[in-house]
């Protein structure tokens, strides 16, 4: 009986995307909409369409499963969770009110990044394709909610979902992997020793009024790390 019951706990923790989470709809801690800080880390798999017309759809959905495995491993290990798959993107968030967070946020895409890199072998076998992906990271104001009836579903509302999506879709333009809000920046370089930053401007983002200064990431290989990261 406990063995099922810790089953049935476990399936539906999985589901919800983390125990605690579970706990909090169960206890009604988000029913209602609620203005809070939050942090978002979009990841995206680079030539998605390219590679689902070389693969076909159900090959295809094979290595999604296989890098999102893959990125819930990672994320596991940290304070951050999934919020949701949409595609080929995946999205986590992260509490912008805890500083090494924004660090963490940023380390994550290169740690996941790292972690298929490893695994380059296991996808060129399975499906001929290594896969690389690309990253935005933001934080700010959401409302935080619950929709639906039957099965409720944990939503967030808010520009800044917006803005992350609008700086995922530059990374090609300005030719990097990872793109960063300033504010994320301005967090992460107090403790960042394995990360540099670099300007990129400020953006015209569509939907957006005032343009958006951001900054690309990049990882510094561990012989040729110094102290004191500039921008």
């Amino acid at each position: 009986i406990i063995s099922i019951l810790m089953f049935f706990i476990s399936n539906l923790g999985e589901r919800s995307g983390s125990i605690g989470l579970l706990f909090k709809q169960s206890m009604g801690d988000i029913l209602s909409p609620k203005v809070v800080d939050k942090g978002f880390i979009f990841i995206d798999l680079n030539d998605a369409t390219t590679i689902a017309d070389q693969l076909g759809s159900v090959r295809y959905a094979g290595l999604l499963r296989d890098c999102f495995s893959l990125l819930g491993e990672i994320v596991a290990v940290t304070p951050m969770d999934i919020y949701q798959f949409v595609g080929d993107e995946a999205v986590i968030t992260w509490d912008p009110r805890d500083n090494d967070q924004a660090l963490m946020a940023v380390q994550l895409f290169f740690d996941y990044r790292a972690y298929l890199d490893e695994n380059r072998d296991m996808f060129i076998r399975e499906y001929g394709v290594a896969p690389g992906i690309k990253c935005a990271v933001h934080f700010g104001e959401v409302v935080k909610s619950e929709i639906g009836r039957d099965r409720k579903h944990l939503v967030y509302h808010g520009d800044v979902l917006n803005t992350t999506s609008r700086l995922l879709g530059k990374c090609h333009h300005f030719g990097t992997d990872a793109i960063v809000s300033e504010k994320v920046m301005g967090m992460a370089i107090k403790t960042a020793r394995n990360i540099r930053f670099h300007a990129l401007g400020e953006m015209e983002l569509k939907g957006k009024e005032k343009k958006v200064m951001a900054y690309g990431a990049r990882s510094v290989p561990a012989e040729s790390r110094e102290q004191g990261y500039g921008r």
